[in-house]
């Protein structure tokens, strides 16, 4: 005769052996949280050499976010793995009190293991983006998906109490209420747990990240060319070391090789001949340098690329009102180009040996040629633009950055292309004041172009496309911006002594 809750046994947990169980579900639970924490760690490891080469930097609050969702889901899936081994003692005997206990395993079984391929699958998916591309400053989800990691080690937990009420009937509510408790303490203890120490993966970067060993702070412009041929250019970082006084450092190729500023010439010509006789002239020098640097320094790496021979450098910069920071690997071959002047030794050499004239005596007339071109720019309608510790002046008249735009803006547009602006900046400035106002000049040439290319042929503008509707635009505002090399300096203050 059946009886009332005949599938139904009363003994399927046995109490006195309640406490191994708790140790088995928290052995269980605390080797899949390893598992997770350390997969974790290795793809934030491998995400600042892979991909967009970017580490994955985590602030506290996030690491114990993501702590607490990896220990909530290893904890529920301890959690179900024991409930397998509780139900599953007597299966063997097949009687009609074990059907719905094998029924609820089997259930289980394709929820832990549906489960454990989903959220492998998107783990993999996940790390894969995150190699390949530095998602982190377009993912937030500390901000968007708290949530959401809250929520689904719960989620995933409750799944058992159908499986427990079906088999244990009243006494499900306190078994369940009691494994809820542990399961909210273990996942808050396992969260406090680093296996590997915090700081540990950041500082080993370190070794090997110059942007992030040395807090590289890289100017933001609005104008920006892009080097074309990447395979050519040659990293030069410039930094300040904070933790000796501010010190300037070069790196040069990469962050293993630190160099002084008197060997930069030598290296340069060791690298160039590592390359044949066209690439190697067509080298291109890319200019990673800290906003905060001195532009004398960066000025005098300048002069030791014309030096060599090289016509041409970039000037590394980050996006304007970009959301990503000014290091983001996808800015590293923007930036400004600037065309250098032909080097001639042998005006120096001759500047060196006029220096102690008496020019009461002797006369210097210098001839205008690419190596002074002073007399060319005398002979246009010019503006001066200076930079200093004070400010900005044009024609020597103080103005605000913010007119600087409009007033530039008007004089091309008035006398281009018969027209050159001088940009004569303070070297005592730093870097980062210096390409302020340069991306400010560079920018209202780019407008201009692409305001007559509008009108002109209905077109936008574009510098990275050639032809001639591309090309008139060029011509007819043309990048005279001209800044006068050490050499013509030094020329022009000898001829203003003289006067």
């Amino acid at each position: 005769m059946l009886r009332k809750g005949f599938l139904r046994q009363s003994d399927v947990i046995r109490t006195e052996r309640l406490a191994g169980w708790v140790i088995l579900w928290i052995t269980i639970s605390y080797i899949f949280y390893a598992f997770f924490y350390m997969l974790r760690e290795t793809f934030r490891f491998l995400s600042g050499d892979m991909g967009g080469q970017m580490l994955i930097i985590l602030s506290d609050n996030e690491i114990y976010l993501y702590n607490l969702f990896y220990a909530g889901i290893a904890t529920a899936i301890g959690f179900s793995f024991t409930l397998k081994f509780i139900f599953s003692g007597g299966l063997g005997r097949a009687t009609k009190q074990r059907f719905r206990v094998r029924n609820v395993v089997n259930n289980q079984n394709f929820f832990r293991w549906s489960f454990l391929f989903w959220f492998g699958k998107m783990t993999v998916i996940l790390g894969i983006w995150y190699l390949v591309f530095p998602l982190q400053f377009d993912i937030d989800f500390l901000k968007d998906a708290s949530f959401f990691l809250l929520v689904l080690p719960i989620v995933v937990f409750t799944n058992s109490w159908l499986g427990l009420h079906l088999i244990l009937g009243k006494k499900s509510i306190l078994y369940f209420f009691a494994s809820f408790v542990i399961f909210l303490i273990l996942s808050s203890i396992f969260a406090l747990k680093h296996f590997i120490p915090k700081g540990t993966i950041e500082e080993k970067y370190k070794v090997t990240s110059v942007e992030y060993a040395y807090d590289l702070e890289l100017p933001r412009t609005e104008y920006l060319d892009r080097i074309r041929r990447i395979s050519l250019a040659i990293d030069l970082y410039v930094v300040l070391d904070f933790e000796q006084n501010n010190k300037t450092k070069i790196f040069f190729g990469d962050e293993r090789n630190e160099i002084d500023l008197d060997q930069l010439k030598v290296l340069i010509e060791r690298k160039k001949e590592e390359y044949s006789s066209v690439e190697g002239s067509i080298l291109t020098y890319n200019l990673i340098v800290d906003k905060r640097v001195k532009l004398k320094y960066v000025k005098d790496i300048v002069h030791n690329i014309r030096k060599c021979g090289y016509w041409g450098v970039q000037y590394s910069t980050g996006v304007k009102h970009s959301k990503y920071p000014s290091y983001y690997s996808g800015f590293k071959n923007l930036g400004i180009h600037e065309y250098l002047p032909p080097y001639d030794p042998k005006l120096e050499v001759f500047l060196d040996s006029i220096e102690s004239l008496d020019f009461i005596k002797y006369k210097i007339s210098p001839t205008a040629s690419d190596y002074f071109r002073v007399p060319h720019v005398q002979k246009v309608n010019r503006v001066v633009v200076r930079r200093d510790a004070h400010g900005v002046l044009i024609n020597n008249e103080s103005i605000e950055i913010d007119e600087i735009q409009n007033v530039i803006k008007l004089f091309i547009k008035k006398y281009s292309p018969n027209c050159v602006i001088v940009y004569m900046p303070d070297y005592n400035i730093s870097y980062g004041d210096y390409i302020e106002i340069k991306d400010i000049l560079y920018t209202q040439i780019e407008k201009l172009r692409n305001e007559y290319s509008i009108v002109q042929f209905g077109k936008p503008y574009n510098k990275n496309f050639r032809g001639d509707l591309y090309d008139s635009a060029r011509r007819k505002f043309p990048l005279n911006v001209v800044e006068w090399t050490k050499e013509e300096q030094r020329l022009i203050k000898l001829l203003n002594r003289k006067n």
